[in-house]
């Protein structure tokens, strides 16, 4: 009888405390996972509001991009067939390396070329909008900090550290 008794206890104990650790819990968690998961904070700008100079060069630039990502896809390839090469050939990896960065290097040129022919159609207020986005958009996650440091995600349109 005393053993059904502690058990009885026990279990309502147990009860009893899984209850006190959520309430408590949580709020905190809550909080804790709220703070993680939070999107950055960008205004968008309404389709009706974009020049329509600016729509007709953003398609042309996405066609090109698109072949240009394709060139860089196929160089990253190209690169790992050579090094799962047997010898592997050193001289042609540098240069595949080296092909792969100028292509990365013309696509980031011309996204500033791009950016800088939208903004130039824009209204002073519409651009700074616009520019802020952009900001957020690339600061996006650490903004330099380095994997494992948390924090906010994005900068709420505020300048990168």
């Amino acid at each position: 009888m005393k053993d059904t008794w502690l058990k009885i206890i026990f279990i309502f104990s147990l009860a009893f405390n899984c209850a006190v650790l959520g309430a408590i819990g949580y709020p905190l968690a809550k909080q804790y996972w709220r703070n993680r998961t939070e999107p950055p904070v960008l205004q968008e700008i309404s389709p009706e509001d974009v020049p329509p100079q600016v729509l007709q060069s953003r398609s042309a630039f996405r066609k090109r991009m698109l072949q240009e990502r394709k060139k860089v896809r196929d160089e990253r390839d190209q690169l790992a067939q050579l090094l799962m090469a047997q010898p592997p050939d050193k001289q042609k990896i540098q240069d595949t390396i080296l092909t792969i960065a100028n292509l990365q290097g013309k696509i980031q040129q011309a996204v500033v070329e791009q950016i800088l022919a939208e903004t130039a159609a824009m209204p002073p207020e519409q651009r700074r909008l616009y520019l802020a986005n952009i900001q957020g958009r690339m600061c996006q996650g650490q903004c330099g900090r380095g994997p494992g440091f948390g924090g906010r995600r994005g900068r709420m349109n505020r300048p990168c550290p």
